[in-house]
């Protein structure tokens, strides 16, 4: 898998971003 830009905690941070909406 070749590395993204956007990281796995990058990724739940905007989840959580979104949550708190």
């Amino acid at each position: 898998m070749k590395q993204s830009p956007i990281s796995l905690t990058d990724l739940i941070r905007g989840l959580h971003q979104f949550q708190q909406f």
